[in-house]
């Protein structure tokens, strides 16, 4: 016996990364209101993206300290000034670096940021002096090679700035400030033509960094709010959903142990208005109360059905739907089935079939549900199919080893854009009109949750006015080998 159950997936995705936009685990995400993100936490972010990049940036930092020291030993500047100037921008790197490795470590929230933010300017703002120290201690007068090694020097530095800083305004220019002031002040005290020159370009280069490093500060703040209003709409969206699966699942469990309590004493009443019916233990005493009854019958036969479909729907959405598989004989089954609906057919004027293909086909499936989808699809023609009409039920194995079982009519047929609209449940196209009776319009939707339940599929094709036609496929490992017996 297989126990396979519909169950419906949960709730997932790569929504739950943005959730995490506020860094990796050790960074505690900032608490944002409804509505749009808050400055607080959009400066806490922009704070929390200086220190993430700080320690990589002051990794290489440190190998290009050694590196420009031995090329002003090389260029001519002065040598005492050299290891002062080279241990002081040194312990500042370490300084900043056991600050960034400080932050990382810990959690944060939004109060924090002014201190936090506060340390990184003060630290970055005496970092940068210290390298604009070089412009103004390491020029040597008449030096073309130091001028060179000091202008792609404190340039590269500034232009480094707008990636690494421009996540806050007041940092970034106190590092540009103080890196390139003191070089442009020591080009104008020497006054002459060449260093003149360098002052003005220095001064053109300030300006663009300056406004290129605004431009940066915006884009990342845009970018901030953005990434913050999308987690808290992921959020909203993820608890609704949760919000409305519970719901859904507490509405199928409900229904679904609701099986017995409704399903009892409708049978009751149908039960006991059939035995007054028949006059079982005399007469009613008027003739009227017969047809009272029988009325009474009909209307307890039509509430079951339309009931027991509920409660089936809301079984397979609650997951409590197995199946009790057996090796059936189609033909036999489809043959029994047509049989019963001969009567509801005949009412009607309908010419119901069934044409098998010639051959035996045997199926290991769950009887009773794969009697409840023949039903179905016969039942749901003949509803749809006008008088005259006629309905055909047909199987057959195809040239791919799957099983497929066909229900055709010449009914009132629909529009393809309506076929989405028949397969979702309570949907009743044809009582629009009052053409055919309304009904709970559960039919095809279970039918495809218990074909699917058999792992196979259910496909419609119909047009208006030429009918309608169900096709459902059963994978090959449902079908039996017919056996050969020996003679």
């Amino acid at each position: 016996m297989d126990g396979r159950v519909l169950k419906g997936a949960p709730f997932a995705g790569k929504n739950d990364a943005l959730l995490a936009v506020s860094g990796p685990e050790t960074h505690e995400p900032p608490v944002i209101a409804e509505g749009a993100p808050s400055r607080r936490a959009i400066r806490m972010e922009l704070i929390h993206s200086l220190y993430e990049q700080a320690v990589p940036i002051l990794m290489i930092d440190m190998a290009i300290i050694l590196g420009i020291t031995l090329l002003f030993i090389n260029v001519g500047a002065p040598r005492p000034l050299h290891l002062p100037w080279t241990v002081a921008l040194i312990m500042v790197a370490l300084a900043r670096f056991m600050l960034a490795r400080r932050y990382m470590e810990q959690k944060h929230v939004q109060s924090e940021v002014p201190c936090w933010s506060g340390a990184f300017g003060v630290t970055t703002a005496v970092y940068g002096a210290i390298w604009g120290l070089a412009g103004m201690l390491f020029l040597v007068p008449g030096s073309q090679a130091s001028l060179v090694l000091l202008i792609f020097l404190l340039c590269g530095l500034s232009a480094a700035a707008v990636v690494a800083y421009a996540a806050s305004l007041p940092t970034f220019f106190a590092f540009l400030i103080l890196s390139l002031m003191p070089f442009a002040a020591k080009l104008l005290f020497l006054g002459d033509e060449l260093s003149m020159l360098v002052f003005g370009l220095l001064i053109a280069w300030f300006v663009f960094s300056a406004a290129i490093g605004h431009h940066c500060y915006c884009h990342l703040r845009r970018r901030v709010a953005l990434q913050l209003e999308n987690a808290r709409l992921a959020r909203n969206l993820k608890d609704a959903v949760g919000d409305a699966q519970q719901k859904s699942q507490a509405k199928s469990q409900f229904l679904a142990n609701m099986s017995h309590e409704l399903r009892t004493p409708l049978n009751a009443i149908i039960g006991f208005s059939e035995v007054m019916t028949n006059k079982v233990y005399g007469p009613l005493g008027d003739d009227r109360y017969a047809e009272y009854m029988e009325d009474i019958k009909k209307s307890g036969e039509h509430l079951l059905q339309l009931i027991s479909d509920i409660l089936d729907l809301s079984k397979i959405e609650a997951g409590q739907i197995g199946l009790h598989e057996a090796e059936i004989d189609v033909a036999s089954v489809c043959a029994e089935c047509i049989q019963l609906m001969e009567n509801k057919a005949g009412q009607k004027g309908i010419d119901l079939r069934f044409a098998p293909d010639g051959r035996t086909h045997h199926l290991k499936v769950d009887p009773t549900k794969f009697r409840q989808i023949v039903i179905n699809l016969v039942t749901n023609a003949i509803k749809y199919t006008p008088a005259g009409g006629r309905v055909i039920l047909s199987e057959e194995v195809s040239s791919l080893g799957t099983f497929v079982l066909r229900v055709s009519d010449t009914g009132v047929g629909m529009k393809a854009d309506d076929i989405p609209r028949a397969m979702a449940p309570f949907v009743q196209l044809g009582g629009d009109n009052g053409s055919v009776d309304p009904g709970a319009g559960l039919g095809l939707p279970l039918v495809k949750e218990l074909v699917e339940l058999h792992e196979g599929a259910l496909q419609i094709d119909s047009a208006v006015g030429q009918g309608t036609t169900v096709t459902v496929t059963l994978p090959e490992n449902r079908v039996v080998p017919v056996r050969v017996m020996a003679a």
